[in-house]
């Protein structure tokens, strides 16, 4: 049982019509069974948009539980508090983008601190597929020997472990929006243009050679 306003105790509670032997119950479960009525409001706000999904991973479900149960008890209390024409859906809606912002600022923070080597994360994918992006040469590092530095391609360079006998495939170009290392000009097209790139460069290799 996870509460935080109850103490770690039972109660002891007596069955006269059977056999008197002494029952212990968690305080914080009377106390739900007896309060809560027909229906528990909060599982019934948080069903409306659950996130929750199906998992052998019991840990996952739990993480994603508490995230929900934090995200209706914010909903709750800017209900009470804040604004009370606002919906429960849009609540929600705005919740998510503000996560989003928050993460697209910190990876943004991430490239500054590191603007000499850039990373294969990439961005979203509506940045990836919508903005206006332009090649050029990856920047070197203060005191580097090469000027135009080689780097993975994040298209068509195959992880180490499925290499087999398929040399690494580097260049020295890379998108500096997206801060990601693409060869000039089909892994460069692909990226921005394909949403899963990779497939796409599998295809396009597979039907040059069948030509």
């Amino acid at each position: 049982m996870m509460s935080t306003i109850h103490q770690a105790q039972g109660l002891v509670i007596y069955r006269p019509r059977r056999n008197p032997a002494t029952i212990m119950k968690p305080v914080c479960v009377k106390e739900y069974t007896q309060y809560k009525g027909g229906v528990d409001r909060m599982d019934q706000i948080s069903k409306y948009y659950t996130s929750l999904r199906r998992s052998l991973k019991w840990w996952r479900k739990l993480a994603f539980f508490l995230l929900e149960l934090a995200a209706t008890n914010a909903y709750v209390l800017y209900h009470k508090f804040g604004d009370p024409c606002v919906a429960h859906e849009e609540a929600m809606v705005q919740l998510v983008k503000q996560l989003v912002a928050e993460g697209k600022a910190d990876m943004l923070e991430e490239l500054i601190r590191r603007p000499g080597r850039p990373t294969t994360t990439g961005v979203a994918r509506e940045a990836r597929l919508t903005n206006c992006h332009f090649c050029d040469h990856i920047p070197s590092q203060p005191g580097a020997n090469r000027k135009h530095p080689m780097r993975d391609c994040v298209v068509c360079n195959q992880p180490k472990k499925q290499r087999q006998r398929c040399k690494r495939k580097q260049t020295t170009f890379w998108c500096p929006d997206c801060a990601v290392v693409l060869c000039v000009p089909l892994c460069f097209r692909l990226y921005h243009t394909v949403e899963n790139y990779q497939l796409a460069y599998r295809r396009q290799t597979q039907a040059d050679g069948d030509t």
